[in-house]
């Protein structure tokens, strides 16, 4: 078994795989107007003032907000680390045994960005949200 000396990933299977990976921003929408006008309907119904236009404009323009930023992050996190992989000398393939050490690792990397979060007045300001 080879350990070291996986072959570079080419940008353009990247590029194939986002066009083939569906978007499910496109099959949320749908369903999120759906609820919306659900919940219009049913306080317009009830005669209760549960339906806040403000609230839901400012809602809708968080999660496109959200989009906006997730966009950016997934390139850059996306084609980032594929650019640094290539740039590595020392690639290595993916094995099942390697999801053991990234799985250690990625937790270790949560429990400290969620304790930082706890300890950092800065962090905590946008963290408190979360309790």
């Amino acid at each position: 078994m080879k350990l070291f000396g996986a072959p570079q990933i080419p940008l353009d299977d990247i590029v194939s795989l986002e066009k083939n990976t569906p978007n499910l921003i496109v099959y949320a929408i749908p369903v999120m107007a759906f609820f919306t006008l659900l919940e219009v309907g049913h306080s317009w119904y009830e005669k209760r003032n549960l339906y806040r236009t403000k609230e839901s404009i400012g809602s809708t323009l968080v999660g496109l907000g959200n989009v906006l930023i997730n966009f950016l992050i997934k390139g850059l996190l996306i084609y980032g680390s594929v650019w640094i992989y290539n740039l590595l000398p020392w690639r290595m393939e993916l094995n099942w045994w390697m999801l053991i050490p990234c799985y250690i690792l990625f937790d270790l990397c949560s429990y400290w960005s969620h304790r930082i979060s706890h300890e950092n007045r800065f962090f905590w300001a946008t963290h408190i949200v979360h309790h």
